[in-house]
């Protein structure tokens, strides 16, 4: 019966599974902002896979420099901040 019913739980998730991916585009944060709010039936905090954070280079005369997004970098601070807390919750 514990089986069925994990089988029916799992039969809802809607978790990104290894290896998949997420795009995290630095243009657009809200997207991986929704991403990442959006709760798995299943499990409760939905796993996004592999986090791809797409890096934008802007060219000058002074070389290249990666353009940065303050609000992206927080985002998924937060997203892998989850897993710990998860982690710590399971262990007590």
């Amino acid at each position: 019966m514990a089986d069925l019913a994990l089988r029916a739980e799992l039969a809802n998730c809607n978790c990104i599974r290894m290896p998949g991916i997420t795009l995290a585009n630095p243009d657009q944060p809200e997207e991986f902002e929704a991403e990442m709010n959006l709760p798995c039936p299943a499990h409760g905090v939905r796993r996004l896979g592999r986090i791809m954070r797409l890096v934008f280079v802007k060219s000058s005369n002074a070389g290249r420099a990666e353009m940065s997004s303050p609000r992206l970098d927080e985002l998924i601070t937060t997203y892998e901040g989850r897993f710990v807390q998860a982690d710590r919750e399971d262990v007590l």
